[in-house]
This record gives structure tokens, sequence and C-alpha cells, in this order.
């Protein structure tokens, strides 16, 4: 083959026909920023959302029903995008939130009336003004860390959140003492009661595989010390 064709080959690489790339769309989610942002972006809602948000939808109106969940993939099958939309669901009404429902509406009206049924449900047990800010959302991306520290970053992001002034006294008592060198699960525990006392807490961790990462890496190091 002349040299002159095989570089026009390279050079020019074909795109098949219905095929559009579209580099500023293509930036991952993360987690922790994305909540910030005043509006939700165009998703496409497939089976695998509605499946996922049927099962939450499901949950909320039962609670004898499992609400834990792990979401397990490879990179960029939009397990971080799920995490986001459900956060924006069952978080404080916004501007994103209008948007991320409209969404779920537009091809599933049934699971959008659902979500909306349960946060008006919010008021009767929590008070007025609870389907307004709708649950605590505590959503943190996963570092090299005990999964005690992770837990705390995103307790005490949530309640940040919620009350940017000065936050209820059980709720900041629980917290001061979940920052002690000490603490332990029993700390946890008692800030997610004093918590939930305002409002149904949603905790969702991403990356979780650093934690496990971080786990294996103990684990080795301790067997190290354990041969010396």
């Amino acid at each position: 083959m002349p040299k002159k064709v095989e570089k026009a080959l390279v050079s020019q690489p074909a795109v098949p026909a219905g095929i559009r790339l579209v580099a500023s769309q293509l930036r991952s989610t993360n987690l922790e920023r994305d909540l910030t942002a005043d509006s939700f972006p165009e998703i496409h809602v497939g089976a695998r959302i509605v499946d996922c948000l049927e099962r939450l939808t499901a949950s909320l109106a039962d609670p004898t029903r499992t609400r834990a969940w792990s979401l397990t993939g490879p990179y960029g099958s939009g397990k971080s995008t799920l995490a986001s939309l459900i956060a924006t669901l069952v978080g404080p009404v916004s501007e994103r939130y209008h948007s991320a429902l409209r969404q779920v509406r537009a091809e599933y009206p049934r699971l959008a009336d659902a979500a909306e049924e349960w946060r008006s449900g919010l008021d009767a047990h929590y008070g007025p003004g609870a389907a307004e800010h709708g649950m605590l959302v505590a959503a943190v991306s996963a570092r090299q860390e005990p999964l005690a520290v992770t837990i705390r970053r995103a307790l005490h992001s949530t309640a940040a959140s919620r009350w940017p002034g000065e936050m209820p006294s059980a709720v900041n008592k629980a917290l001061r003492a979940f920052n002690a060198p000490d603490s332990g699960s029993s700390d946890i525990l008692q800030a997610v009661e004093a918590l939930s006392e305002h409002a149904p807490i949603c905790l969702m961790i991403d990356e979780f595989g650093k934690t496990l990462e971080y786990l294996a890496r103990r684990g080795e190091e301790a067997s190290r010390a354990r041969r010396r």
C-alpha cells in the first residue's frame, strides 16, 4: 500500500453513521461535587435505572423491605450517576430536584408519582417543612481510610448542609462525640439516631472500592508484622 494512502487512513478514522461524540458530556460523575450543581443533567432513564427506582420507591412505602443496596459494575457504567439521581430525588426540593423528577416522569410517570407521594408524607412524621427538606443525604466519596472516618465525613457534611447556622443541640453533641479519637460504632449509631430525629437519612458511599483497598492493605501490613 502506498505511504500516502496509509497516512490518510490513519489520520482520518471513520465514525460509524448515527454516532456523534460530544466531549463536553463525557465527564465522569463525582457524587460529592455534582450534588451541589443547580440542575440535574440530561440522562437516559433506562431499564436498570427503572429497576433501582422501583426497589427504592417500594422500600420507602414499606419499611419492612430491604433499604440497603450495593451497586457494582465497571468504570463508566453509570453507578455514580444513578446514585446522584436517587440522592437528588430524596433530597431537598430545588431546581435540581424538579429537573430530575421531570426526566423520570417523562419516561415513567408512576415512579415519579410514588416519589412525590413518599415526600408528601414526611410532614406528618417530622413536622411542617419536612417534605421541603426531604432526606438528610449523607453522600461521600470513599478514600483509603477507615470506614468510620468516611461515615463521619458524610454525616458532618449533611448536618452542615441542613443547618448552615446553628445545629440542634442533640445533633451537635452527637457529632462532637463522634469526633473523639476513641469513638467507635456506638458513637456512629448515636449520631445517626440524633440526625434521624429530624429527617430520614440516605447514606451513600461512592468509590467504595477504595475502602476495601485500605482494609486489604491494613490486613497485609498486619500479617507482615506478625511474621516479624
